[in-house]
Parts: C-alpha cells; sequence; structure tokens
C-alpha cells in the first residue's frame, strides 16, 4: 500500500451519505467505490438494482413456471383441460405481472441513463 496516492475531496454530510449508500448497495467500500466510478471506461450513471427484488421476480417465474408444468401434466394425464382453466388463469396473470415488472425495471434504468 506504500506505492497507492491519497486523494482528498470535500463532501457536504448528505453527499457523503450518498456516497456512502450507494457503495454499500454496490457491495464496495467507499473508496473502492470512488475508485471505480472515476476509472470507468465510459461517463454515466450505475445502474444499481436492488437483488432483493431481483430475486422477488425470479421466485414468481420459477412459481409460475412450476405451476404451469403441474397444468401441463394433468392436461396429458386426464385430458380434461376446462377443469385447470382457473390454475392456468392464475399462472399466466403471475407470469404476465412478472414481466411487466422486469419491464418496468429495465424501463427505469435505461431512463436513469
Amino acid at each position: 500500500m506504500s506505492n497507492m496516492n491519497r486523494i482528498n475531496i470535500r463532501v457536504t454530510p448528505s453527499e457523503y451519505g450518498q456516497i456512502a449508500s450507494r457503495a454499500k448497495q454496490a457491495g464496495f467500500s467507499i473508496s473502492e467505490y470512488l475508485r471505480r466510478t472515476a476509472l470507468r471506461e465510459r461517463d454515466g450513471p450505475t445502474i444499481i438494482v436492488d437483488e432483493g427484488v431481483l430475486k422477488d421476480m425470479l421466485r414468481n417465474l420459477k412459481g409460475a413456471a412450476t405451476n404451469l408444468n403441474q397444468i401441463a401434466y394433468v392436461v396429458n394425464s386426464r385430458h380434461k383441460p376446462e377443469e385447470l382453466l382457473p390454475e392456468l388463469r392464475h399462472s399466466l396473470a403471475r407470469i404476465e405481472a412478472s414481466s411487466d415488472a422486469i419491464t418496468k425495471l429495465i424501463t427505469d434504468a435505461r431512463n436513469s441513463i
């Protein structure tokens, strides 16, 4: 570390809080976050996505996929798809809601750039 140079910057308490929060969200120390941000190949904002939101979206899609798989199994074995129509509609609604949430996440990320 003796070959490292130090850079001191002045920030307001509010700016410090914002930097610290962004560094934490990105999983970096403040120094590492500022270093990576300053040395980025292209200038522009860093898109930070809440991991919990992504996990919820994935869980919803997996649940809907499991439901659809079970429905397909029953249809193939019983040949009575009309009995499963309510479950099918529910699964498709979950897939649509997850798809809409992912689309919104991507759109918001693009608009923040």
